[in-house]
């Protein structure tokens, strides 16, 4: 290389680096890498002096790469897919070298230094570690790398699964009940940033995941833990990124077909990827298309409503989903690398269960009906029209311009899911020591909520187009309360338009650099009509202008998310370091438009809103020491912030403050903030591989620490006379909420390559405190319902003092197998899980025993007497739940097989234990209701926590699948 040429790239360098700088003071969230990295030293084994100019390339079915060692030995292999890979170091007058089984996976180096030899004996082949081994020299994350076995052990080869049945085996994680949303560490399920193939898929209105989760077509995973570097953003609590297969020469496809029993099911799943011979071009195809036939009523329950118990109903509700996802690499040279990736899913969820088959009605606005427009909230309908049964729509004297309409089975009430991805991204290795990645990707997301039905009674009377015999609908109602609770249509979109440059120079063995931009701009809808009325007891509100149906919430202001990072690794000897620093902000751009507040009857404009920005600087840390190959210690210090959803900020609907979560309600309105939610984090870990090479363990103690995290609260004062709290005004948004976690994740990974057993054990254990805050005592928080007149709850609300928490479970264990002996093939599964406490905070004044009993017999105003009993906290009933797929290969070759199998889900038929907290007045002495069951010598303490058992049964699959 001469010196202009080093010049030039200098300058190169220089200019990228200024351009960072700038454009991440102009430009959210930074993308995770979909490719990872070989590097490593050649010296010579006998003088042990570095060898320049050797050739060292690198071999896989999805692709190859090559580099030339420079004056150190050193060389650097880019932009290589995950996969498996055959590397060999030659240079004349050297014996070659080859080592077999490399695995790359994403965001990952893995290094091999080799030593040339020049004594012509044969030397064979070397091996390395596997994506399994949990020991990772130079890995500063706490990351566990899921592989494609293991992928296939825990997902099973029938049926269609999500990533939950993926993530809830790793350590780190507590899921609610099987296949359940995780929690990392214990954070909230929001907390966690889901990547898809380098694309973030949460949106931004609710923080939650934008597709059907599916795992088809994916060729590796990784969770991240801890250590975060500083690339990842918006990342709460724990990253989950996974890369889709790319086409291979020769080509490779399989069908599967899978049928099941007790809950009919059918599923088919496909794919199919080839390339040229050159592997300039390669393609890639996957769908699945899943149907569910679900008999709600007779007592099985997938979505647990009271409602549904008695229901004789068993006409059943068809589920779908269907996914489809395409990966296209053009390689126009050795340097370049241009995807084309695109995804489409669809979903249908119908909830309309136990109508015990009367009819059932939804509301729609009668023919001819005129409403008058208001500047209130009260209209004058001047024409009530008639129903499509030729009856005035008038109830009780009162024009209400509504009428009942018939609705069948299948579109009482329904949501309806649908997302697409795209994405086009550049690689391009301008050396050896300097890789860009730029992209730009589109994620859309759609959920459409449909529920117009209702009791079909006002006041008492029928409404119109209802039978006069049709009394009410009492079973299958989501909510109740009376008419018009829930009676919507919602339709909640994004629209994130993402544009990404990352760039990584490694100049030798010790040092890589690496720095990103990320700009975001998101087009967020979310529309909230109400059919009925907002309270649960009005019949009939229309908008302002007159229209229906009512407009109940609208959040319609584009977001603006942009990011800059950077951060360097450095390697001194056996020590490796990592520090890192990244900033990222949030623009909600609200309209500057007035507010408008209904006050005695007039409309006041008092509040010209605007863009409001937010921002956070995340500074990071992390170390790893090698101390030999099969040991390696890692720890990590940092921040990662959360910003809030777009849909708790503000609400542009017509009824203004009069609305659900209205402008009056959000963090935006005068008094509130919207700070991101900071988390500070800290591990330590030990990760040892055993002499056999298939055991490694790993142990990583945690601390994580939520600040400003956003909940709904009440404004309160103490009285200073009862010491109670005493609450005022409506329930608001408001962030300055914390939470805390300790604990402890454990893994032990035995991985043969072969046949045998490989098993793959996690386990978690987490301590999770809250504060308590004056919404937790309204329900619907995951502190549950505590009674308000307690002189305890005082010290937590005043202070903010934290106390154990009933959200998550505290012990969480899983075992994952793969056994294989010839063609046959078994996959257990078994997940076991502590019931998460409750109880956790006393709530009594007058009773010495320090808790309330249940009223006297027979008395439902009466107050709450002492029960003596029990005032300890305690731990929800436990779960344990087990699967098992059994396959055969009837047909198999080198490339081909045909595969008959069994899959038994719910194995021993054991009822899953939800951790969601419910409240329950109603315990019976003795465990006489067989849904609570008895706790200790046979009583349950009153006003408690009660965690209802999903009765999923269990469910058979049988299936057929071909490899060709």
């Amino acid at each position: 290389m001469t010196l202009s040429v080093r010049a030039v790239l200098a300058r190169i360098a220089s200019t990228a680096c200024a351009v960072l700088f700038v454009a991440g003071m102009l430009s959210g969230a930074a993308q995770a890498a979909t490719t990872g990295t070989i590097q490593g030293t050649i010296i010579d084994a006998a003088t042990k002096k570095p060898v320049v100019g050797a050739t060292v390339t690198a071999v896989a079915p999805s692709g190859r790469s090559s580099a030339t060692t420079d004056a150190a030995g050193f060389y650097n292999l880019f932009n290589l897919s995950p996969d498996t890979y055959t590397v060999s170091v030659t240079l004349n007058g050297y014996r070659p070298i080859i080592v077999n089984g490399v695995t790359v996976v994403q965001d990952q180096t893995v290094h091999i230094d080799q030593g040339l030899a020049k004594e012509l004996k044969v030397i064979g082949s070397t091996g390395t570690r596997s994506a399994g081994n949990l020991v990772q020299p130079n890995q500063t994350a706490d990351v566990y790398n899921v592989s494609q076995q293991q992928l296939g052990a825990v997902t099973g080869t029938g049926g269609a699964r999500t990533l939950y049945d993926i993530v809830q085996t790793a350590p780190g994680v507590t899921s609610t009940g099987v296949a359940g949303r995780p929690r990392i560490r214990g954070g909230d399920v929001g907390d966690v940033a889901w990547e898809l193939d380098g694309i973030p898929i949460n949106d931004r209105l609710t923080g939650l995941f934008t597709t059907n989760l599916s795992v088809i077509g994916m060729q590796s995973l990784e969770l991240y833990t801890g250590g975060y570097s500083a690339q990842y953003g918006d990342a709460g609590g724990g990253v989950i990124n996974s890369v889709v297969k790319r086409g291979t020469y020769p080509g490779f496809g399989s069908l599967t077909y899978t049928t099941q029993l007790t809950s009919p099911e059918v599923d088919v799943l496909g794919e199919y990827g080839g390339a040229r011979p050159d592997g300039k071009l390669s393609w890639y195809i996957a769908f699945d298309h899943v149907n569910s036939y679900i008999p709600f009523a007779n007592g099985y329950e997938p979505f647990v409503l009271s409602q549904a118990r008695t229901a004789s109903d068993n006409t059943n509700s068809t589920i779908y989903t269907r996914d489809v996802l395409t990966n296209f690499h053009w390689r126009p040279g050795a340097n370049d690398d241009v995807q084309l990736f695109l995804q489409t899913g669809n979903q249908k969820l119908p909830f309309d269960v136990g109508l015990s088959g009367q009819p059932v009605y939804g509301l729609a606005q009668c023919n001819g009906a005129v409403v008058a427009p208001s500047a209130t909230s009260t209209h004058t309908v001047t024409s009530p029209g008639i129903s499509n049964s030729g009856l005035p729509c008038t109830v009780n004297g009162v024009n209400t311009g509504l009428q009942y309409v018939p609705l069948d089975q299948q579109n009482a009430n329904v949501w309806y899911h649908y997302s697409n991805l795209a994405k086009v991204q550049w690689n391009h290795v301008f050396t050896d020591k300097f890789f860009m990645t730029l992209r730009a990707a589109e994620n859309f997301n759609q959920y459409i909520f449909y529920q117009p039905f209702d009791f079909a009674v006002v006041n008492g009377v029928a409404t119109p187009g209802a039978p006069a015999n049709y009394a009410s609908v009492t079973n299958g109602t989501p909510a109740s309360g009376g008419p018009g609770w829930q009676d919507n249509y919602s339709d909640r979109r994004s629209q994130m338009y993402i544009g990404a440059a990352d760039f990584t120079y490694t100049p030798n063995a010790h040092s890589t650099w690496y720095g990103g931009v990320s700009y975001e701009r998101d087009n967020s809808a979310e529309n909230y009509y109400d059919y009925s009325g907002n309270d649960g007891a009005t019949f009939g509100l229309y908008n302002f202008s007159g229209s229906y149906p009512n407009l109940f919430l609208s959040i319609d202001y584009p977001l603006i998310l942009p990011a800059i990072y950077a951060g360097t690794k450095q390697t001194f000897g056996k020590l490796t370091v990592e520090p890192g620093l990244r900033y990222e902000a949030e623009t909600y751009d609200i309209p500057n438009r007035p507010d408008i507040v209904n006050a005695n009857g007039t409309i006041t404009k008092t509040y010209a809103y605007g863009p409001y920005g937010v921002h956070s600087w995340e500074p990071r840390f992390a170390f790893s020491w090698a101390p030999n190959m099969r040991s390696s210690i890692r720890g990590s210090y940092g921040v990662t912030s959360s910003f809030v959803p777009a849909a708790y900020v503000f609400n542009d609907s017509p009824n203004g403050t009069n609305a659900q979560s209205s402008r009056y309600d959000s963090v935006y309105y005068p008094g509130g903030g919207i700070v991101p939610e900071r988390n500070f984090n800290a591990d330590l870990s030990y990760s040892l591989g055993l002499r056999n090479g298939v055991d490694s363990l790993r142990v990583t103690p945690f601390w994580r620490h939520a600040t400003n995290k956003l909940e709904a609260v009440k404004s309160y004062t103490i009285n200073p006379v009862t010491n109670l709290p005493v609450f005022t005004g409506p329930t608001f948004f408001r962030t300055g909420i914390q939470n805390e976690s300790t604990g402890v994740e454990f893994a032990w990974n035995h991985v043969l390559k072969g046949d045998g057993l490989s098993w793959w054990l996690g386990g978690t254990w987490v301590n999770y405190w809250g504060s308590l805050t004056a919404g937790a005592l309204a329900g619907g928080t995951p502190y549950g319902q505590i009674s308000a007149s307690s002189s305890v709850l005082a010290p937590f609300l005043a202070t903010g003092e934290m106390f154990r928490n009933s959200s998550q479970p505290p012990w969480s264990l899983s075992w994952t197998g793969d056994y294989k002996r010839g063609r046959f093939h078994a996959d257990p599964f078994v997940l076991y899980q502590v019931g998460a406490p409750y109880n956790v905070v006393n709530n009594n004044t007058t009773c010495a025993s320090g808790h309330f009993g249940p009223p006297p017999s027979g008395s439902t105003t009466a107050p709450f007497v002492c029960d003596a009993y029990d005032n300890q906290m305690h731990f929800a009933r436990a779960l344990w739940w087990s699967a098992l797929d059994v396959g055969y290969d009837v047909v198999k070759t080198k490339q081909h097989s045909v595969t008959l199998g069994l899959m038994v889900r719910n194995l021993f038929n054991n009822p899953q234990g939800d951790v969601y907290p419910t409240t329950f007045t109603n315990y019976a002495r003795g465990g006489t209701n067989p849904d609570v069951g008895t706790y200790g010598p046979g009583q349950v303490p009153n006003n408690l926590y009660y965690y209802a058992p999903d009765s999923t049964r269990r469910q058979v699959q049988l299936y057929l699948s071909t490899k060709f």
